[in-house]
């Protein structure tokens, strides 16, 4: 069975959707079992997004949604995945009582992305931990350590550079089998692959408070997202996205059942349509559509309901097995210009159909 995480909006409607999608697709090979996210209400540990777009609940309503989650058999995972921490003004006292607080919310599970902060959770609280994607863990060595320094760690989202490498997916998956720890893959992740600003991206997005705080620099970091690939459409093909009829191939070869779908700041309408996409484990639209466009983000902060369409127009049904088996049955390391040829001739065929 495959496991969908899926973004969290905290919109009674899109809760509501998701129930009646795991009730329509019972006998699908795929269910939606965890959703992540956070509110503004709930930020003692800040998460790797603006404040204003952060969903801004009051906690009645927060309570319910996790309610009607668990009911449904779906955890709820909170995330607090701020890659920056104040170690001088971190509160040992202060993240025990906000755990214990999460925990009786009904809250199952935390997504974290800084170390200390693994390391206090597992220290003043039982709450297991998910290790989040912008951790960037990059060798199984740091796994062991990981768990070492913080216990309650048993499950880790890897790095999106994994997702199109043999070799490191297979030697990773055995030592997460080992420690007990369940990997899972981000799935609609288009972020540039080896972008040069990925890190200070969550930098950008955890200090960020108001729209405004995003325009300085040229809108940096997403200002250089969004240009670069508009003059080498190659990079939207170069993203180490999954596409939801691909996700079998990483059960079949590596036994990894479980995958994140991105969102947790889109509307319900579009966050909805694109969990059945992944529900349905056959796409044929735009392969833009999977990923919620940067250039979005002002206009559903503000409320609007839909997105404006992505610039490029790439056929998925050119983005075949074939083009995700030369990563993934490869038998040596695939070097830089052979990946690029690659990637050429796919882009050719999704921009001509």
């Amino acid at each position: 069975m495959l496991k969908l995480m899926t973004g969290n909006n905290f919109k009674e409607d899109f809760i509501d959707n998701l129930v009646k999608l795991n009730k329509q697709y019972k006998n699908a090979p795929v269910k939606i079992n965890e959703l992540f996210g956070s509110i503004r209400k709930l930020q003692v540990i800040k998460s790797a997004r603006p404040d204003f777009r952060v969903p801004d609940i009051e906690l009645n309503v927060f309570r319910k949604i996790i309610d009607t989650l668990n009911e449904n058999d779906m955890i709820a995972n909170y995330t607090i995945n701020t890659p920056i921490v104040n170690h001088h003004e971190l509160n040992e006292k202060d993240v025990e009582n906000f755990m214990m607080d999460l925990k009786n919310y009904g809250i199952k599970r935390v997504t974290v992305a800084h170390p200390l902060l693994m390391k206090v959770i597992s220290k003043v609280s039982d709450m297991p931990i998910e290790i989040s994607t912008i951790y960037r863990l990059l060798h199984p060595r740091q796994l062991y350590d990981l768990k070492q320094y913080a216990p309650n760690i048993n499950k880790l989202c890897c790095e999106v550079y994994y997702n199109r490498n043999r070799f490191l997916l297979e030697e990773l998956q055995e030592h997460c089998t080992k420690l007990n720890i369940e990997l899972e893959l981000l799935a609609n992740e288009f972020c540039i692959q080896n972008c040069i600003v990925r890190d200070q991206c969550y930098h950008a997005h955890t200090m960020n408070k108001v729209f405004e705080d995003t325009t300085k620099f040229g809108h940096f970091p997403m200002g250089y997202c969004i240009s670069h690939r508009e003059r080498n459409p190659e990079e939207w093909l170069s993203a180490n996205f999954i596409m939801p009829q691909h996700m079998k191939l990483y059960e079949e070869k590596f036994e990894i059942s479980q995958f994140k779908v991105t969102g947790r700041t889109a509307p319900t309408k579009y966050l909805s349509w694109i969990i059945e996409e992944y529900l349905k484990m056959d796409y044929h639209g735009n392969l833009l559509q999977l990923w919620q466009d940067v250039k979005n983000l002002k206009r559903v902060a503000e409320g609007e309901q839909d997105y404006r369409k992505a610039r490029y127009e790439l056929d998925s049904n050119a983005i075949d097995d074939d083009f995700m088996n030369f990563y993934l049955d490869t038998e040596k390391p695939i070097q830089f210009q052979q990946e690029r040829d690659h990637i050429k001739k796919y882009l050719n065929r999704a921009l001509q159909k």
